[in-house]
């Protein structure tokens, strides 16, 4: 799912307290070594504020804050969001998208979980994990269909919807209004509507190639 991951880690952070709303961080000019390897960003940023960080979709100030959390923290909070199980709709043929456990993460798969690789989703898991960036922290099941009604007024729901909180409510305000400053000013400016606030967040989704054993 790559960037579009972002967010949540900067939600977790914020909830956390690893972070908080005035830090500046220092994105190493477009190149940082982790772990024997070297991560990039697609520009050579220097220091940028949190809203920053989302507004050009920095790899590594998101790996440098995956780093403040830990991998424990960032695999709760992928578990939490719905990563890595099935979502429960009533639907056949869902994938349950692969998150691996944080005891076979390497330091690099920490700082590249933060920003969105070594791992994979289906669209609705990113629908629902997004829904509670909508929906003020709470996590809600998805489902296609909440209830049958019959035509004499009387209805029946399908199954109970579990719900629970993930971040926090000022932390998942405040990412909020990052992405908003994203889709207003940063990489996901084409998806701004006229006469409306939006919220969003640009990714990249990568593939495992097996002819080069890298991404396409």
């Amino acid at each position: 799912p790559g960037s579009t991951m972002k967010p949540f880690i900067m939600a977790a952070a914020l909830d956390e307290g690893v972070v908080s709303p005035s830090d500046v961080l220092f994105c190493e000019n477009g190149r940082m070594r982790v772990g024997g390897y070297t991560i990039h960003d697609v520009k050579g940023y220097g220091d940028m504020s949190l809203t920053q960080i989302l507004q050009k979709s920095s790899n590594i100030c998101s790996a440098k804050i995956g780093q403040f959390l830990g991998k424990e923290r960032i695999y709760d909070t992928y578990r939490n969001l719905g990563f890595g199980e099935r979502t429960g709709v009533d639907f056949p043929g869902e994938v349950r998208g692969t998150l691996r456990k944080p005891k076979r993460w390497a330091t690099i798969d920490m700082a590249t979980a933060s920003f969105g690789q070594g791992l994979s989703s289906n669209l609705l898991h990113l629908a629902a994990a997004y829904r509670v960036l909508a929906a003020d922290g709470v996590y809600r099941e998805p489902t296609l269909v909440e209830r049958i009604e019959h035509i004499d007024g009387s209805s029946k729901r399908l199954r109970d919807i579990r719900e629970h909180r993930v971040f926090g409510s000022d932390a998942n305000a405040l990412v909020v209004d990052m992405l908003e400053a994203v889709v207003s000013d940063g990489t996901g400016r084409r998806a701004a509507v006229a006469g409306y606030k939006a919220a969003g967040k640009t990714g990249t989704a990568q593939r495992p190639d097996p002819a080069t054993k890298g991404y396409s």
